[in-house]
């Protein structure tokens, strides 16, 4: 996706139930349409910070680069699985990883901002109204903080 792509959606898939019904979804709302799907994948950088004291920094350095690898690079495989299932759903998909040294919400927002993609597709994990409201989520956040059109979609079982 190029900076000002108003043409193509962000999907948002992490591998779970939800994130498929949204791909399937977001094929029939945007048939035939662009996408890059993102997979957002955390650094182990700011954890590693307790670590610190008991060892050398060089060694933590290149541990957590390892794992920052692995990490990027199971999202990569996520990323690519997520593109299937929309290229399935008819639509012209694209992988892509988000690092975040924060929180998965603030990632998926900052490419949308950067990006300004035509809209953000998130799915839902069917948490009670309750619990939404008090633990949040990714969906959630994203609606409340995301200057694009967001489309949530929720589980099929949820009334």
């Amino acid at each position: 996706m190029t900076d000002h792509d108003a043409g193509t959606i962000l999907i948002a898939y992490d591998g779970s139930d939800a994130a498929r019904n949204a791909i399937a979804q977001a094929g029939l709302v945007f048939p035939r349409g662009r996408a890059v799907v993102a997979t957002v994948w955390r650094s182990l950088a700011e954890a590693a910070g307790v670590a610190r004291a008991a060892m050398p920094d060089a060694i933590i350095t290149e541990a957590v680069d390892q794992l920052n690898a692995a990490a990027e690079g199971e999202a990569a495989r996520v990323a690519e699985e997520g593109c299937e299932l929309a290229r399935a759903a008819g639509l012209d998909a694209s992988p892509r990883t988000l690092g975040a040294d924060g929180s998965v919400w603030t990632a998926l927002v900052r490419f949308a901002h950067d990006t300004e993609p035509r809209a953000v597709v998130v799915g839902s994990r069917g948490r009670s109204a309750l619990r939404s409201a008090v633990l949040g989520g990714v969906s959630n956040a994203v609606v409340h903080h995301c200057r694009r059109p967001v489309l949530v979609v929720h589980p099929a079982d949820e009334p």
